[in-house]
Order: C-alpha cells, then structure tokens, then sequence
C-alpha cells in the first residue's frame, strides 16, 4: 500500500517526466539567430505536388510539343491524366518526398504507333519513380537511383480546363 505522502507527490512526479521527455518548455530552446542557415537544401515538400502538370521530357528525352500528356495529382492520393492517346488512373501514396503509383488502369484506344511508344514508355517508367522534386511551375519524378525519370511542368489554367 502506499504511503499519502507518496500519492501526493504523483502529480508532481508525473509533470517532471513530461517536461523532461518534452525537452523544457519553448523560452529554454535557443534562439537560431537571423544567420542561421535551413538544415536542408533543395525544394521544401510540403505535401503532394497537388494539380494539373503537364509533361515536358522522359528520361531526359522532350515530347513533341504536339502530345498531350498529363498527370493530374489530387489531394486523396490519386492520380490521372491523359497518356498521350488513352486516360489513365491510379491510387498514388505519397509521404514526404516519395511517391509510389499503382496499379495503374486505363482505356485501351488505339492509336499510331509512335504515339502508341510514347505512351507505353510514359506508362512504364511512372509505375518506377520513387521520389519527387516539386519547384514552383517544375515536378521531376525519380526512379530509385535519383534519375529524373518524368520532368512536367505546371499546367496553366488553359491547359487545365482542356
């Protein structure tokens, strides 16, 4: 049985651990100063790339300005766009700066052959990107070895509504 004396010191033992495992409170941290520079460089994630992105180069290769593919990324964790001739969805997870896309489903149009590459290639390589970058208007998709893989850029409110 316990003594009183010991219950009553609970609360106060009980507020002791919590600071300490709270490491103080916020006035005992110390100031970083206006020189102090941000522990990471490169883009801040902030969440998922969310929009309509329009895609620009695979593998480092530009698409012909006259080929539509998209990639439409919504808040939920999906993804859709057009593919180039066909659409195309798919559930995406993404967590802090990796995303993985999956299983992807589609229409099955067929279309001329060079557009039908493209579009098989697009398709492939998103089912391996790992890794984003998103920098204002640019979203880069890497593979597992922080190869750019996808380059897009921002649709604007235009290609949007296209």
């Amino acid at each position: 049985m316990f003594e009183p004396r010991l219950l009553s010191m609970l609360p106060i033992a009980a507020m002791l651990v919590l600071a300490i495992a709270c490491g103080g409170t916020p006035e005992e941290e110390p100031d970083p100063g206006p020189d102090s520079a941000p522990a990471e460089e490169g883009p801040v994630v902030a969440g998922p790339p969310v929009g309509v992105w329009n895609l620009i180069a695979i593998d480092g290769v530009p698409i012909p300005a006259d080929v539509d593919v998209t990639l439409t990324i919504e808040a939920g964790g999906r993804v859709s766009g057009g593919s180039g001739c066909n659409r195309y969805t798919a559930a995406a997870t993404f967590e802090g700066a990796s995303i993985r896309v999956g299983p992807v489903a589609g229409t099955r149009m067929a279309c001329p052959e060079p557009l039908m590459d493209l579009e098989t290639n697009y398709l492939t390589t998103i089912d391996v990107v790992e890794t984003f970058e998103a920098d204002g208007d640019a979203l880069r998709l890497l593979d597992g070895g922080g190869a750019t893989r996808l380059e897009f850029r921002r649709a604007s409110d235009e290609d949007a509504a296209a």
